[in-house]
Parts: C-alpha cells; structure tokens; sequence
C-alpha cells in the first residue's frame, strides 16, 4: 500500500478486519491514519458454514456484563436461570443444553469441563471482541466435542485493541462490576502486550418474592489477564495468553450465617469456592504462500470445592491439549488440513459420599479439505479418528456445503457427528437443590448426529438492505445422558440409546427501516424429546416456541443510541407428577431496553432496565419455609426468579 494521509480498507468480515489489521501492523509509520470499515451482517456471509457474528458493539446493547448475559439480542441462543437459587444461567441452542455447543477461545477448547457450571459468568463482556456462533456440526480440526455447534470466542488482540478501556456497572440490587484494560507495543520486532482485570461483587441480600431465599447469590470474583503477541518477518505469528479466576459464592436462607459451619446451622445454604487458572499459546510459521504450520497448546487447572446444605461438593481438574495443524493450499482456493492432536484430562468430583475420579488420555487426527468443483459451491469435508483409552475409538466425520444458488440466495447445509463425555456432578449442579434421592448411572460418552440445512436471501428494499434467514436442524442421539424429574422424590441421571432427538427450525428477518432505525424479528420453534424411562416425553422445563423482537435505533445529532428486546416465550412442559397447584408454567414475556449517550470521543454512559414486565415465577422454590422437609425442590425453573431491574454504568476509551 502507498504511503497516504488517509486510507480505506473496506472488508466484508470479521476475519478480514483481522486480517488486514495484521497485513498493515508494520507499515503504521507509513500511514497517517487507516480506517477500517465492517459490513455488518447477521450471519458471516463468506463461510462455508452457517455462523452467526455477535460483534463487540453488540454486546455492548445487552444490560451486562458476562458472557451469560449476552444472548438477549439472539434467536439461535435461550438463556434461562438453572434453578431458583445458585443464580447460575444455562444457554441452549437448537433446543439443548449448551453443553451439547463446543465452546471455544480463539479456535481453542474454551469453557468444558467442571469450569462449564459457571464458567460463562467469568468471562467478561468488555473483554470481548466478538461471539461466533456456528449452527450445526463443527470443523474436525476444533476436535470431536461439537454436537449442535461451536461457540468462538475472539477476545480482543493487543495488536488492535484500544490503548485504555475503563467500564463500570452498578444495578439496583448493588451490583457492581469493573472492567479495565491497556494495550501497548514494545519494541520494534514488534512486540504487543495487554493486561486485562475484571472485579465483581454482590453484597445485598435480596428477596423480592419474600419466600426467605436470596434471588442473586453473594458473590466476591477477581479475574485478570495477561496477554503477548509478536507478528513474525515471514509473517507467522506467536500468542501467548494466562489468565486467573477466584470467585466466592454464596446463597440459601436470608438467615444463614456463613460464618459459622455449615454443620451448626438451622438455616439452609451454599457456598461455592472456585480456583481457576489458564496458559495458552498459538504459533504459526509459513513455509510459502501457498503452505503453514499451526501449534496450539493449553493447560488449565480448575478446583471448586463448598457445600450444598449438609452436602460437602469437591471437584478438581487438570485439562492439557495440544494440536499441530498443516495447511496447504495445492490449488488456488482449494485447501486441505491435515494433523494431529492429544487432550488429557484428569478429573475428580464429590458431592457426599458420591465420588468419581478418571484420566482422560485421547490422541487423534484429522484431514480437512476445502474444495471449489463449481464456481459458486464450496464443500468443506472431514474426518478425524480420536482413540479415548477408556472409551475407545472415535469416528468423527463432517460435510459442510455452500451454494451461492443466485445472487442474493446462498444455501447451506452440513451433517456430522460428535462426542462428548460428561462430567455427572459439574453438568447437573442445578439438579441437587432438592431432597430428591439421587441415583446416579454409568458415565458413558454421549453420541450424537446433527444434520442441518439453512437458507440466506439479501434483499434491497427502498435502498436499504435486509436479510432473510430460515435455516432447520435435527439431532440424533445414539446415545444420551438423561435427566430425569418425572419420578416424585427421585433424580435420576443414566445413560439412554437411542429414540432422543431434537428438531430446531428457525426464521429470522432483520432490515433497516430507516436511516440508523434497525429492527430484527425471529421465530424458533424447539421440538426436544427425551428417552425417559417412563417413555418418550417432550424435553421437561424447556419452552418449544419462542419469538424475538430487536431494535436499534442511532440518534445521531445528540449521539443517542436506543436499543430494547422484547421476547415471548411459550409454556413448558412440568413433569406431569409435579403438574399441581404448587408449580404451573405460564407464557413468559420479557422486555429490555437500554439508552447510550456517546459524549466526545471518550466517553459513553448508559443506563437501562431489565425485566421491565416484571415477568417471575411463582413458586420457584417448593416448601421454601420448610427446606429440610423432603418436599423442598429448587430444580422446577421455567422463568425469572427476580423481577424488573434498573442499571447504570460509563465507558471510558483511550484509541
């Protein structure tokens, strides 16, 4: 590029914004000024597979502040409480659990494992850079864990980011949240280094619906993150990122004395200490043009260890990976992958006199190509062959396609199958808040099939642009780990073959009715059945309808912007033992609405409600007054267990 006052890189994609952020890192002293400008589009037009971009602007509409809470303004994703006490969140998609979606950092195993419980609350917002969500089965060269898609988190990059950010938030049950971090280069090579540090805390009792329980739990967490980069002459490049989390969680009666033990007391509580720490490391060395090497690597060390009641909880794991990928591009746009990887885990849990301890030791490999036979198809095929020293051989084949059928209509489809072992306490932590007795079954990896096929048509209307998305998607269980309520008194988790399915179909229309006015309107419909032991049965405690309303509007002249989300959702089903005068699912309307001012440069402040119908369940905890009677159930949640909620917070940015 010659040397200007003012350039203009215009780019279609998040991954080209990256891209040419990294191709120009060296000539900033050429360049007066670059100025990058993103097509925003609901899904990534040019992958192959069926994405969809959550951007750093985006998250910054939802209320706060982790990424739990920064699904409102999407229909591919459901988020609900798990129960009416621990104020942990789960996330769905294609109607199951998020465990089923492979969670990712940069292209790397993300929040798996024990960290799955809580481990979306811990990863901030601001840190953010983007969300990718990839609807139906995932790339071979991520592993075999992908069953109804991937979740990549992009965080953002020393290299482009901001060189101070400051967020605070405070809410009106006292939360508040902190979020700073600075970038800077070191050196000539070059070299870039960020740190990033998030504190929050809850120190406010609250009980809105006066049944004696706490509606949020207590809690006091630190994180903080360290990360370098260097951008290397043959243009490959080295990353390395560490990271810590401590958090202190506590919940139960208004009248619990956490100070005192647990074995004392007369009150019901829970407390939750988690330790988490986290290394990795991304190199990559180009051979040619046409030809590289990637290495990944990651060790995590996770401990968490309390109390549920009279209950005393222990788990603790250690997660090493490594992956080696070559990529060669033996004609022009058409690519193959080949490699190899070895995740070990090793992982212990307790919860009273129930323990389970295993190592996990899976080494693997994996072919990818991407292939070009007709101008407007691309094909994406893989296969990868995983050996698990307890459980045998994995067969992980996957097919992607992408056909541009006319100019404004491109077509998708794609058919996998993935794997995923299950972790018996840390997946169903949500599930012991009762007296229930629980029986636990043989740990056996789940197998599931996806297959999928999506529909994407850009359209022009009045000189503004629009997009139509229709896309369908069905799982196939060979076999599943079961959750199962429908017995009275009784919580039962085993391992089922077969029958469980889910069908997901969804339909989406975003437009931009006027200048700076968007709007995006999307119906999902989730058909989830589970082989119980009593039968096949629809999925319990999980809505099959669900509508979403999103507008955005950008004042511009006085820098406002205007943003609110309004979701309905349709009764679940309870299990038909507890259908009585205590627990009865309802309609669920939620509406969120949120104002930002931009002042300068620098500064934004905003302020915002949640839940302002004020939509809760009744009842969310059964014979709250007597929580040592053995009718006492926490695990029947269907909606909000807290009402309307006001917020505040500012931004501060130093480019």
């Amino acid at each position: 590029m010659n040397a200007k006052r003012s350039s203009t890189v215009v780019v279609l994609s998040f991954v080209l914004v990256e891209f040419a952020m990294a191709q120009h890192i060296d000539s900033v002293n050429q360049m007066k000024e670059v100025n990058i400008v993103r097509k925003q589009a609901t899904h990534m037009e040019m992958k192959t597979q069926n994405v969809e971009l959550i951007s750093s602007a985006d998250l910054q509409k939802d209320a706060c502040c982790n990424l739990s809470e920064s699904f409102m303004r999407t229909g591919a994703v459901d988020m609900q409480y798990s129960d009416g006490i621990s104020g942990a969140k789960e996330i769905r998609m294609l109607g199951l659990a998020g465990n089923y979606l492979q969670s990712m950092y940069e292209n790397m195993p993300g929040i798996r494992g024990i960290n799955a419980t809580f481990g979306m609350e811990y990863m901030p917002g601001p840190w953010l850079q983007s969300i990718q969500i990839n609807k139906g089965t995932g790339s071979v060269v991520n592993g075999y864990e992908a069953i109804t898609g991937q979740m990549n988190l992009e965080l953002k990059k020393p290299q482009s980011a901001e060189r101070f950010f400051a967020n605070v938030y405070m809410n009106q049950d006292a939360r508040t949240e902190v979020n700073l971090y600075g970038a800077t280069k070191l050196g000539e090579k070059p070299w870039y280094v960020m740190g990033l540090v998030h504190g929050s805390v809850n120190w406010v009792k609250m009980d809105m619906n006066k049944d004696g329980f706490m509606d949020n739990p207590l809690h006091k967490r630190f994180t903080a993150m360290n990360r370098w980069f260097h951008l290397k002459k043959d243009g490959g490049m080295f990353m390395l990122v560490g990271d810590v989390n401590f958090e202190q969680r506590q919940t139960g009666q208004l009248a619990y004395d956490f100070r005192t033990d647990f074995t004392k007391q007369d009150a019901w509580g829970n407390q939750l200490n988690t330790n988490h720490v986290a290394l990795f490391s991304k190199t990559s060395f180009n051979f040619s043009h046409e030809s590289s090497l990637g290495i990944q690597w990651k060790y995590t060390f996770q401990d968490q260890h309390g109390f549920i009641a009279d209950k005393l909880l222990r788990s603790r794991e250690h997660f090493g990976y490594l992956n080696l990928i070559y990529q060669n591009e033996f004609t022009e746009g058409n690519t193959i992958k080949v490699g190899g990887s070895v995740l070990v885990n090793a992982v212990q849990e307790s919860l009273a006199t129930y323990s389970t301890k295993r190592t996990e030791i899976v080494p693997g490999i994996f072919s990818e190509v991407t292939f070009n036979p007709l101008k407007k198809l691309n094909i994406v095929g893989g296969l990868r062959v995983d050996h698990h020293n307890l459980f045998g051989t994995f067969l992980s084949p996957r097919l992607h396609l992408k056909w541009d059928a006319l100019y404004a209509l491109t077509i998708r489809a794609s058919a996998g199958r993935g794997y995923r072992t299950p972790n018996l306490i840390a997946d169903n932590y949500a599930y012991f808040f009762s007296h229930r007795t629980v029986q636990f079954g043989q740990l056996k990896p789940e197998i599931a099939w996806n297959y999928g096929v999506s529909l994407a048509y850009k359209f022009n209307l009045a000189f503004r642009e629009g997009w139509i998305h229709v896309d369908f998607y069905r799982t196939d269980f060979e076999r599943q780990l079961v959750v199962d309520l429908e017995q009275r008194d009784e919580l039962n988790i085993y391992t089922a073959n077969g029958k469980s399915y889910s069908n997901s179909l969804q339909a989406e229309v975003s437009y931009e009715v006027a200048e700076g006015f968007n709007a995006k309107l999307a119906y999902k419909w989730d058909n989830v059945k589970v082989n119980y032991k009593s039968g096949l049965a629809i999925q319990a405690l999980k809505p099959q309808h669900k509508v979403l309303v999103v507008l955005d509007y950008n004042w511009e002249k006085p820098r406002l912007l205007f943003t609110a989300n309004f979701v309905w959702y349709s009764k679940s089903r309870i299990p038909a033992v507890h259908a009585d005068e205590h627990v009865h699912a309802n309609y669920l309307y939620t509406l969120n609405m949120q104002i930002t001012k931009k002042i300068k440069e620098q500064w934004q402040v905003y302020v915002g409600a949640e839940n302002m119908l004020n939509q809760m369940q009744h009842n969310p905890i059964l014979s709250a007054e007597q929580p040592f009677n053995k009718a006492f159930d926490a695990t029947l949640i269907w909606g909000p267990i807290r009402g309307a909620m006001v917020y505040a917070g500012f931004r501060f940015v130093l480019k």
